[in-house]
């Protein structure tokens, strides 16, 4: 059993396919937790690798103008942001 929250969290979304297949609701919000959590973490490539796994379905399962999808967006071009800065710029 994983001994801390990030890593039993980032594991969820693998189990949860095997109930919910692509593309379900319940599996895009999960990535979006899971992308949260991990740019909390500061592992924002992985953040935004899991928000555009989480958009991808969102989009076809909320649709576009729904606001979790509007905040993946938001997500997304934060991760960017903080990708484009320079190593110096993050604490």
């Amino acid at each position: 059993m994983p001994t801390d929250i990030g890593s039993w969290h980032l594991n969820t979304p693998l189990a949860k396919r095997l109930y919910y297949p692509d593309p379900h609701p319940v599996h895009g919000v999960q990535l979006m937790r899971v992308g949260k959590l991990q740019h909390y973490l500061e592992h924002i490539e992985d953040a935004l690798d899991t928000f555009k796994e989480a958009f991808i379905i969102m989009r076809i399962t909320h649709g576009d103008d729904n606001s979790l999808t509007a905040d993946l967006k938001i997500r997304m071009d934060e991760c960017r942001q903080e990708i484009d800065k320079p190593l110096s710029g993050r604490h």
